[in-house]
């Protein structure tokens, strides 16, 4: 049990750097990001309060690809109850494309 546990604590601590490099990343103004948000809260309309437009046109549950064109939308989303604002860019990467 003990390795177990070490084992567990070994592969949470590489996974945690990369998420944390990812949702750490600024999101900028003009770029799309990716809004994560619990299902019952309404994505779509968080966007558009906050003063952006989604840009997929499918929305999975609990992230949506959206675009803003001013300044201090990651603030207003995080108030309204979204979980995380990452910079879409850097996911596009690790995939091998580009946003």
């Amino acid at each position: 049990m003990p390795q177990l546990a070490l084992a567990m604590l070994c592969l949470a601590m590489l996974v945690s750097g990369p998420v944390l490099a990812l949702t750490g990343a600024p999101p900028r103004p003009g770029a799309p990001v990716l809004v994560v948000a619990p299902p019952w809260a309404g994505i779509d309309t968080m966007i558009r309060e906050a003063g952006g437009w989604p840009v997929a046109p499918v929305s999975p549950p609990f992230g949506r690809l959206a675009q803003f064109s001013g300044p201090g939308f990651a603030p207003a989303l995080r108030a309204q109850g979204a979980w995380a604002v990452a910079n879409a860019g850097i996911f596009a990467a690790i995939c091998g494309g580009r946003a």
